[in-house]
C-alpha cells in the first residue's frame, strides 16, 4: 500500500496526563493543507477540557478531524483501570486507521501501569503495537538533532538485562536499525557503534565477560553481514566524543534502556523523539511519560510533541 503524503493520526494519551492538554495545542495550532491532515483518536468531551485549560482555541475550530473512541463528560470520575482501558483503545483504533490509510502514527504518553490493571499485562507502546500489527521484531530508536541511540533490550529490570542480550539479539537489532536507517533517514551506508555492557566495556574481561561472549562475536558476524559496525566501547567515552565531534556514528546500539536513554535527552531533551523500528508504518511519540505532577494545569511543554509530530512528517515525506 502507498503511504498517504503526510497523513497522521494522533492518540490523545492518558486522560489523567498531559497527553490531552499537548494534543490539543497541536491540534489548535495545525493548519490544514492539501498534502496533509491530521486525525485525532480520543475523547471530544475530554479535549475540549483541555483546550479550555489552555485557552487555545475551541475544537469546534480545529482543522482536523476528531475520532470519538470515547466521548464521556464525566471523565474526571474514572478510575485507574478505566483510564487505562480506553487510552489503549485509543491506540487500537489509531492502528486500525493506519494500517488501511498507510498513515503515520504519533502518540502521545499513556501509564504502563493503568494499561496493566485494563489488560493484566505489563507492556508498553512498542510492545502492544508489535502485537497488534502481528510484527515479530520491532526496535526503538531514540532521536534528537544530534544522536540516535538504539536499546538491544527494552523495558528489561537491569537485574535481569545481562541474561537477556544474546548475539541473536544484538545482530537482530543492529540489522532492523540498519534497514531503517537506510529507507527511512536515506543513509546509504549507516555506521553504527555498538556499547559494551560492563563499565569501561568489560576491561578485556576484569569486569565483565558478556563484551568478550556476546558482543564481540555479534559484531564479527554483522560486519561478516557487510554492516559498518564499530566496538564494544565503553558507553561513556563514546558518547562524550560524538558529542565533542571527535567520532561520527549515525546511530549507537546501546544494551540497556538507560544507556539509550540518558545521552539523548541529557543531551536535548526537548527534541528528542522516539521512533518505532519494524511496523508496517512510522511510529513516533515525544520523550516523555503522563507528568501527572503537572497535568491539567496549562503547564505542560509542548515542544516534546511537537518534535515528534515534525519527526513523524519528515520521515513521511522521505517514504
Amino acid at each position: 500500500m502507498s503511504r498517504s503524503m503526510n497523513k497522521i493520526a494522533i492518540t490523545m494519551g492518558d486522560p489523567k496526563g498531559v497527553g490531552p492538554e499537548i494534543v490539543a495545542a497541536i491540534a489548535s495550532d495545525f493548519k490544514r493543507t492539501h498534502t496533509s491532515s491530521i486525525t485525532i483518536f480520543g475523547d471530544p468531551s475530554i479535549l475540549k477540557a483541555a483546550a479550555e485549560t489552555i485557552h487555545c482555541t475551541p475544537i469546534e475550530t480545529w482543522s482536523c478531524e476528531i475520532v470519538a473512541v470515547s466521548n464521556d463528560p464525566d471523565f474526571r470520575h474514572w478510575d485507574d483501570a478505566q483510564c487505562g482501558r480506553l487510552s489503549r483503545d485509543y491506540v487500537t483504533n489509531a492502528v486500525e486507521f493506519c494500517q488501511v490509510s498507510g498513515a503515520t502514527l504519533v502518540t502521545a504518553p499513556i501509564n504502563k501501569h493503568r494499561w496493566r490493571l485494563a489488560s493484566g499485562k505489563s507492556t508498553g507502546h512498542t510492545e502492544y503495537l508489535a502485537h497488534l500489527t502481528q510484527t515479530t521484531d520491532v526496535g526503538m530508536m531514540m532521536a534528537c538533532p544530534q544522536l540516535r541511540t538504539v536499546p538491544v533490550t527494552i523495558h528489561t529490570p537491569l537485574q535481569q538485562v545481562s541474561k537477556n542480550i544474546t548475539v541473536e539479539k544484538i545482530i537482530k537489532c543492529s540489522i532492523l536499525t540498519n534497514i531503517f536507517l537506510k529507507k527511512h533517514f536515506k543513509i546509504k551506508s549507516p555506521r553504527l557503534a555498538l556499547t559494551g555492557l560492563n563499565p569501561h566495556a568489560g576491561e578485556q574481561g576484569d569486569l565483565g565477560q558478556e563484551e568478550i561472549t556476546t558482543i564481540i562475536p555479534a559484531i564479527a558476524q554483522l560486519r561478516q553481514m557487510g554492516l559498518d559496525v564499530s566496538g564494544p566501547l565503553p558507553a561513556d567515552g563514546l558518547f562524550a566524543s560524538l558529542v565533542a565531534g571527535q567520532v561520527q556514528y549515525d546511530t549507537v546500539i546501546c544494551m540497556y534502556h538507560d544507556q539509550a536513554m540518558i545521552p539523548v535527552k541529557a543531551l536535548d531533551f526537548q527534541n528528542t523523539v522516539n521512533i518505532t523500528m519494524g511496523l508496517p508504518f512510522i511510529r513516533t511519540s515525544p520523550d516523555h511519560g503522563t507528568a501527572e505532577d503537572i497535568a491539567w494545569q496549562g503547564r505542560a511543554n509542548t515542544q516534546h510533541m511537537m518534535a515528534a509530530l515534525e519527526m513523524a512528517l519528515a520521515l513521511n515525506r522521505k517514504e
